[in-house]
Parts: C-alpha cells; structure tokens; sequence
C-alpha cells in the first residue's frame, strides 16, 4: 500500500503531463516561467513564516496562534509523509523532464507531496478560515491553486505531489480548526497541556522514526542517486519550527498574554521591526548554527530559535515596550 504512489501506473501519465508542461513552458515567452516562479515563492519558508507572524502579531492574535500551529505541524507532516514514501523528484523518474532552472534550489528533499503547496494550503487557508468575507476567500484559494500549478509547470512535483498536499493540508485545517473550537487552549490549562505535550512527543517520534527507517539506496554508474542523509534536512527544519512554536505559543498563553496595539503605525512598526529579524535571522544568522553544528542539528537548533521569537520573544518585547510607553 506504502508504494502505491510510486508506481508506474501512477507515475508515467504524470511525467506525460509533466513533460506537455514543459514543452508549453519552452514555447512560452520567458516572462510566464518568470511569473510562475514569483507565484511558486509564496509557498516558501520566509514569505510563509512571515505571514503568520504578520497576522500573530498585527491583525488577530487568535487566529494568527491558529494558522502558526496549523503550518508548523502540517509542514512537519509533510516531511513525514516525504520521507515515508521516498519518491524521487521528476527529472530523476524521467529524464525528459528539465525542471526551470530558478525553481531547484528550493527544490530540495524528496518529492512527494510538495512541500509548497502544503505550506501556501496551511497559511492561505487557515486565513480564509479565519477571516469571513468570501472576496478575501476566493482571493486565498486563487492564490493555492496557482501556486500548487506553478510547482507542475515548473517542472518540480508531479500533480500527486500537489493534490496529495493540498487535500492533506485540508484535513490538518479542519481538524485543528475543530480542535481550537471545542478547546480553549488559553483557559483550559489541561487541554493546553496535553497538546503541547502530544506535539513534542510527535517530534520525538518523528526524529527517531526518520533516523533509524531505512531508504532506497539506489546507484547509477556506482554513484549514490540521492542521499538519505540530505534528504532529512527539511524535517530537522520543520521539526524545529514545530517545537519552537508549541513550546512559544505554551509560554505565551500562561506567562505573557500580550495584546495587539490598537494603534495602526504602532502595529505597522513592530510588525516590519520583526520582520526584518526574520529575514536577517533566515538569510544569515540561521547558518551560522549549521556551520558550528551541521546541518541537520544546526537546523533544528535554529528553527527551535526562530519558533521561539515568533510566538514568545518578540510579543515579550512588544508588551514591555509598550507597558514603559503607557507608564510615561
């Protein structure tokens, strides 16, 4: 049953679609490829934490705290399901297929499902869960479903790549969404608690699990195809932004409980103040903890940090800020 993804049945009409995609892409004028590979980076990790730390920490608290544990635990999800099946990128499963250049860096990991669309599913739609107006809903699915096609036309997933995580994303929002309704994680200290516990030992099992499975050891030419010790940065980097996140939204609800500034320019400043850390923080600051430990614990290690600032330490700052400026 495990393999049903990976076989050729499955496969070979994908990498027909695949490669009728790419024949379109290379008779297109190169500002569509263009435009499809901005679209393809909303479903990437510093647009997607910077999302739901915009709304966390600017728009809605709750609903911010809602699409935080939605992303960070489906995205770890993701790697699971990643790493369980071990399905090979397209241009591997078929050598006809050449992915558009710009699009393989972030293009790590194995293929199935897509992580993109699994991120852009969580955060657009646990907004469009949140927020009511129907504009604004459309707007969110339009914005999935291209970025679910980018990943096909630019030759990066097959199309079991991105249904796959759409619906899988789908059902992690509902459940979480039922979750929160019937749970209030704020007051109910006891169901705040055995959440946050369940999540981290979900992390837990999840390392081990991905340490000690074994993974196809498949050679061309006597040349390893890929690296199952590469292939798991990503979960190490999920996990991390997972722990940082349920540990900091815990923290948050019983030791800061901080409030979003009813001042619109204030609200404007902290939210591009933290953003900019963010940025420096992925671009720069984050590497230096895999250079000193790997790239695997430095991972892990920086994106339990960044979880942290996100849920805990940055609404910390806000609120002393904000209580000095009340005082005077």
């Amino acid at each position: 049953m495990i393999d049903i993804f990976n076989t050729p049945e499955f496969l070979n009409p994908q990498m027909d679609y695949l490669y009728f995609l790419q024949n379109l892409r290379l008779a297109l004028p190169r500002f569509v490829s263009e435009f499809f590979q901005g679209i393809t980076t909303l479903g990437e990790s510093l647009f997607t934490v910077s999302f739901m730390a915009v709304i966390y920490w600017c728009i809605n608290k709750k609903y911010g705290e809602f699409i935080i544990l939605c992303s960070s635990f489906g995205y770890c999800f993701n790697q699971l399901l990643k790493l369980t099946f071990c399905i090979y990128r397209p241009w591997i499963l078929d050598s006809r297929i050449v992915p558009y250049e710009k699009a393989l860096p972030a293009a790590y990991g194995y293929s199935f499902p897509s992580g993109h669309t699994t991120s852009v599913t969580l955060n657009f739609g646990g907004a469009a869960l949140c927020f009511k107006s129907w504009i604004f809903r459309i707007f969110c699915l339009l914005i999935v479903l291209c970025v679910a096609f980018s990943r096909n036309f630019l030759g990066v997933h097959s199309l079991q790549d991105v249904v796959i995580a759409f619906f899988n994303s789908l059902i992690i929002l509902f459940l979480m969404k039922w979750l929160f309704d019937r749970f209030d994680l704020k007051d109910n200290k006891i169901a705040n608690g055995i959440f946050t516990s369940l999540m981290l030992i979900f992390c837990i099992l999840f390392l081990v699990y991905i340490k000690f499975k074994s993974y196809p050891m498949d050679y061309v030419d006597g040349n390893l195809l890929v690296d199952p010790l590469a292939m798991q940065k990503g979960a190490f980097k999920s996990t991390g932004i997972l722990i940082g996140c349920v540990l900091g939204t815990f923290i948050e609800r019983h030791f800061i409980d901080f409030q979003i500034s009813e001042n619109i320019y204030k609200r404007l400043a902290e939210g591009i103040v933290g953003l900019s850390f963010i940025y420096v923080y992925i671009k720069y600051i984050s590497k230096f903890f895999v250079s000193i430990l790997g790239t695997n614990i430095g991972y892990l290690i920086a994106l339990i940090i960044l979880g942290l600032f996100i849920t805990a330490i940055y609404p910390l700052i806000m609120k002393k800020l904000n209580y000095k400026k009340e005082i005077r």
